[in-house]
């Protein structure tokens, strides 16, 4: 499926399948390494959206952890749930909800009895979760009640108004003792390009330099900063000094130069466009 998936043979214009395929790809695919040599690393970058500071997604003493697709919440269906292994044995569910290219998924709203508004996907996803009413595919639940609740998408910054709406629908005393994170498919891609070099060449090694050559087919990179800016500004039409000092001087530099410096004589037809690039 990675494969195909990488190769666009399973091109659809449904956004849901596409978010299903993601899910399956990158989630699917770590699950056939150690815990600690990608997921782990990656799942401790979550950042914590709303509820007790201090708490994070995955403590120190976690371990090892493994992933159960789809379970069922009622009508609902969140994309997976997390069971976070720890050193002393227990174990600990995270329901996960992930995006890609489509917002949440709400249904009309309504209130129960209790005052409890149910149709918010993030919100039912925790309430099952913290329930136990969640089950596995074949029917079966977790032992114990879970708390945390992660929101995975694409974007490189937390989705902060989606997470707050769906926050400000759980009542005070659910607050009190839920937790909300926020994680990007884009933060895994470092880190599997600080994996691979580091395993033997293999099977581990193929799926991971796999999906590292899937993300960078989705866009899922994250950002490794500026190395250089001579692929943005003309450096080989200015004169030698100017290009010496860039080879010299950190990205930024230009504000110090002199004025004339900032300003080269270039071919009549590159004036124009050096002079759009350079500060003012």
């Amino acid at each position: 499926m990675l494969k195909a998936d990488l190769h666009n043979k399973l091109a659809s214009g449904n956004l849901t399948r596409k978010e299903d395929l993601l899910t399956s790809n990158v989630l699917g695919s770590l699950t056939y390494l150690p815990a600690t040599a990608a997921l782990l690393p990656w799942l401790r970058q979550a950042q914590r959206q709303h509820g007790p500071d201090g708490i994070p997604l995955v403590g120190k003493d976690v371990i090892d952890a493994t992933v159960s697709f789809w379970p069922r919440a009622g009508a609902r269906e969140p994309d997976a749930v997390l069971l976070l292994h720890s050193r002393d044995g227990s174990t600990e569910p995270v329901v996960i909800e992930c995006k890609y290219l489509e917002t949440l998924s709400q249904k009309p709203f309504s209130t129960d009895p209790e005052g409890r508004t149910h149709g918010d996907q993030l919100v039912d996803y925790w309430r099952a979760l913290n329930e136990g009413t969640l089950r596995t595919r074949d029917g079966s639940s977790w032992t114990g009640k879970g708390k945390r609740l992660l929101y995975i998408t694409r974007q490189g910054t937390a989705p902060e108004r989606e997470l707050e709406q769906s926050w400000n629908r759980l009542l005070d005393s659910e607050k009190a003792e839920a937790s909300f994170f926020w994680l990007s498919w884009r933060a895994l891609h470092p880190v599997l390009t600080e994996l691979a070099p580091q395993l033997p060449k293999g099977g581990p090694h193929r799926l991971v330099t796999d999906l590292v050559a899937y993300l960078e087919h989705k866009s899922l990179l994250g950002f490794r900063g500026f190395s250089s800016l001579s692929h943005v500004i003309p450096v080989l039409d200015a004169p030698p000094t100017l290009r010496e000092r860039w080879s010299l001087h950190p990205p930024g530099f230009l504000g110090s130069l002199p004025e004339h410096e900032l300003r080269p004589a270039l071919r009549p037809e590159r004036t124009d466009r050096w002079n759009r690039l350079l500060p003012r």
